[in-house]
């Protein structure tokens, strides 16, 4: 009797199962595949873009699609910051040599990669979605709430300072107008980070803050500085007279005989060395104002350059110097503030 009983309760186990099988496929069958998101193709309706950025990425893992998502997100802004930065460039490197230039490119491109990542501090995966080819999708967003309020403080806080700096510059150019370049070229600097975050601010919101002083307007202000001051100049030989003429001319300053300044030029020169089938010439360039009162400010930069004859090396450094000497000397003129 026990044998039939424990014989048709495996028989029920059995047909149990075997419904329970047969209403999964059922249920799986009904189902159909899973249906793709909206936002692999358009703006997801719970983002709208009024509030939202939104990037998807794509990939054959997950977390390189999520890479992928966050990298795209981050081209909508370093594309829009590297294109005011490419005009900043411009604008502040014009008749201040190339050395000027490239350190401007630099720090450009430092600060361009830092605030990138400062703004994708608040985005965030929201969603995820494999396809039927086996690829993985990463949607990520960004509010823009949560990044456009702290970037208008920085503006405004920006605007502030400049407006100070500018004042103050104003009422030291005629006591000490190296002090008031130095202040107006950091009120550049400021204005400099301020445009690149009102374009990111642009981005999220599609305007910006009106400037009250722009990079430009501060920049024409230090042209006037500059073209106001008068030198006289010092130097061992007539080459090395002529370099710092043509980089006092290059920069708009005033060459005159009784000027209330003067600027030496020392060149530190090594022997040339053959090495490895060219000739080294390596040393440094020293600027120095001085006044009535003694040296104001000086500055060395080193230098290296090489050529196939003793003669080429020489003509080398002799280039070199007409292309840095202007840049040089903008930032003897600019640099009180560094000291």
């Amino acid at each position: 009797m026990v044998s039939i009983l424990s014989k048709k309760i495996r028989q029920y186990q059995q047909y149990y199962w075997y419904l329970s099988i047969l209403c999964l496929a059922v249920i799986t069958g009904c189902a159909g595949p899973v249906k793709q998101p909206e936002w692999l193709t358009s703006q997801p309706a719970s983002y709208p873009a009024k509030q939202y950025l939104v990037a998807v990425g794509e990939a054959d893992n997950q977390a390189l699609a999520d890479n992928r998502a966050l990298a795209n997100l981050a081209k909508i802004f370093e594309v829009s910051i590297a294109d005011i930065s490419t005009d900043l460039v411009q604008s502040s490197v014009s008749g201040h040599g190339v050395n000027r230039k490239i350190k401007t490119e630099q720090q450009l491109s430092r600060s361009i990669n830092t605030e990138v990542r400062q703004v994708l501090e608040g985005a965030r995966i929201t969603d995820r979605y494999k396809g039927a080819n086996g690829l993985y999708h990463s949607l990520v967003v960004l509010k823009k709430s949560a990044v456009g309020r702290p970037l208008r403080r920085s503006i405004l806080a920006a605007d502030r300072e400049t407006t100070n700096l500018i004042a103050f510059a104003k009422h030291q150019e005629a006591t000490n107008p190296f002090l008031a370049l130095a202040t107006l070229d950091k009120a550049q600097q400021v204005q400099r980070q301020r445009a690149s975050n009102n374009r990111k601010l642009h981005v999220l919101s599609g305007r910006g803050v009106n400037e009250k002083n722009s990079s430009a307007d501060i920049e024409q202000m230090i042209r006037q500085l500059i073209a106001d001051l008068r030198f006289e100049i010092d130097a061992d030989t007539q080459e090395e007279f002529d370099l710092l003429s043509a980089a006092l001319g290059g920069v708009g300053s005033q060459i005159a005989d009784n000027a209330p300044y003067l600027v030496n030029l020392k060149l530190d020169k090594l022997p040339i060395k053959y090495r490895q089938n060219w000739y080294w010439q390596r040393g440094a360039v020293e600027l120095t104002i001085y006044n009535d009162s003694g040296a104001i400010v000086k500055k060395r930069w080193p230098f290296k350059v090489s050529g196939q004859e003793p003669d080429l090396t020489e003509q080398r450094l002799y280039d070199h110097l007409t292309e840095h000497l202007p840049g040089y000397f903008y930032t003897l003129l600019t640099d009180t503030l560094s000291k």
